[in-house]
């Protein structure tokens, strides 16, 4: 209150001698908006700031698929790095999408099974998925044009089948025992000791779980 009659004083008396009178009270600075409001979020220049949610999704989406592709590239490399449990795995992956390119082929033809895996060239991306892993027998083909008997370890089991017969087996493991069904189920297989689960009827070969 002092300084308010001493402001007073001096400017009465700048008024008295024809001066200017300036204001000498300090000029109130801009009150900052609430944080969280629009315009807390923006920059000096009205620009938009703050976190890029969409910039964060595309990158972590760009992540995620690049992961995958190197795991689908690595699958069978790790598969002889890490030993029998990886290898099982990888085996299991490519009778799964053995299936999954016989369906496909069915789906496309009126509900009817391919012949043999050579003509799945369209649904299958490579005919390394036609070898186990750990098969020392059978080795890899270059190209679906050089596929023959010694590269298959998954014999093919599905000539002259539909898509109704659910429960019959297309194509099995003779190393680990899986077994895959028309259905695309894959019936894990058991202790190499034990017989396959599987029996022939017809001359067409069945799964042992309850027919549908």
């Amino acid at each position: 209150m002092h300084g308010d009659r001493e402001r007073n004083a001096a400017q009465a008396a700048a008024g008295r001698a024809g001066l200017p009178i300036v204001n000498t009270l300090p000029r109130p600075s801009p009150a900052s908006p609430p944080p969280g409001t629009a315009e807390s979020n923006r920059g000096p220049d009205g620009a938009k700031r703050g976190f890029r949610w969409g910039r964060l999704v595309f990158v972590l989406g760009l992540a995620a698929i690049g992961g995958m592709a190197w795991v689908a590239f690595d699958a069978e490399g790790a598969a002889r790095r890490h030993g029998a449990g990886m290898a099982e795995v990888v085996c299991r992956g490519n009778l799964v999408n053995l299936g999954l390119g016989a369906r496909i082929h069915a789906a496309d033809n009126d509900g009817l099974f391919p012949d043999s895996w050579i003509q799945l060239t369209n649904e299958l991306s490579t005919p390394r998925l036609l070898v186990c892993p750990v098969d020392e027998v059978h080795g890899e083909a270059e190209s679906w044009a050089k596929v023959g008997p010694a590269n298959i370890t998954y014999e093919y089991l599905g000539k002259g089948g539909g898509e109704s017969q659910t429960n019959r087996v297309l194509t099995f493991c003779p190393i680990h025992g899986h077994v895959v069904l028309f259905d695309g189920t894959l019936v894990r297989g058991r202790s190499r000791r034990e017989p396959l689960p599987i029996h022939r009827r017809h001359g067409i070969v069945w799964s042992d779980r309850a027919e549908e």
